[in-house]
Order: C-alpha cells, then structure tokens, then sequence
C-alpha cells in the first residue's frame, strides 16, 4: 500500500500595521481636496515642486479609497511648502493648524534650503521621500521607531542616512485608511 501525504504549507498574511497617529485629522471633504502650493520665488523651487510632484503622486497611488487627493493649486492652499534656513535644523519640518490634535485647516512644510542642495545632488529621490514622509505628518501620521527603517515614517533626515523607503508603504497606507477609511 502506498500512502501519499499531502503537506500544505501556507505563508500568513504579514502586515505590520506599523503606524501612529497624532490624533488630529482634515476633514473628509478637505482631505479628498489638499491643495499644495511651492512658495513662489523660493531658492530651488523646481527641485522641490518635482519632489512635491511625487511625493503627491505616491501617496494617491497608495490611497485606493479616493483620499487624500492632492491637487496643485495657484491660490487657497491646505499645503503650502516654504523655505527656511537653519545650519544643523531638519532637511524638513511640518507644522500642521491648528494643532495635531484636532481637526486640520492647514499644514506648512518648511524645507531648510541649507540642506537642500546637498540632499537633491546626493539622490534627488531623497527629496522625494523626505517630501512623501513629511506628507504623512500633514495627514496626522506621527514617526513609527518600533519598526526602524522598514517604513517611511521612520524619523529620518535622508541627506544623512539613505533607509531604502522612497514612497509610503503598506503600513502608512493602513495608517491613512485607520484616520480617513470607512
């Protein structure tokens, strides 16, 4: 008699979940329309506008349920991208209005033009992540440490350390839907 075993190996499902979130949030018709707009006759401002271009464009890809939805705007901005200039500050830094924890009517991400140079030169996808990652904290997602530099959330300045995450990943995707999903 011959006796055949059938083994089934099946691999679970592995998601991480590895986000966190400030607690505040746009609400839904605002998030569905984030209009961003470069701070004109700012130093660089190709470089970042093409960094805001796919930062924007990443998180849309991510996001199938329709938010956020950002849009390139001339005036009446939710997102508005300026320069600052401090020798040993961030290479970026959000401030969202009112406060983290309530609901969102504007957001300023600030670029240190110091940095700037040396990052784009570097890699200019660089940017583009420091860019997506800070749009993250404009949608009310906080910096993840558990995972390391598994996620884009991560706190990070790309100029010094290069993690590999270049655009939001499945865990900021989870984040964004845990504050916005149905």
């Amino acid at each position: 008699m011959i006796c055949i075993i059938f083994l089934m190996i099946t691999t679970p499902s592995i998601t991480i979940n590895a986000y966190e979130t400030f607690g505040g949030s746009w609400s839904y018709s605002d998030v569905r329309d984030l209009g961003w707009r470069v701070k004109e006759g700012i130093d660089y401002y190709s470089r970042i506008w093409d960094a805001v271009e796919g930062a924007t464009a990443s998180w849309e890809d991510l996001v199938e349920i329709g938010c956020p939805d950002f849009n390139e705007v001339e005036s009446g901005e939710k997102v508005y991208i300026l320069d600052y200039y401090q020798e040993y500050g961030p290479l970026m830094t959000t401030l969202n209005s009112p406060d983290w924890y309530s609901t969102y009517t504007k957001s300023e991400i600030k670029v240190n033009i110091y940095w700037l140079d040396q990052c784009y030169y570097k890699d200019p996808t660089h940017l583009q992540a420091c860019m997506a990652h800070e749009l993250g904290h404009t949608l009310g997602l906080d910096h993840e440490c558990d995972y390391g530099p598994q996620v884009l959330m991560y706190p990070t300045d790309a100029f010094y350390y290069d993690c590999g995450i270049y655009e939001p990943t499945w865990d900021e995707y989870s984040g964004v839907n845990s504050i916005y999903g149905d």
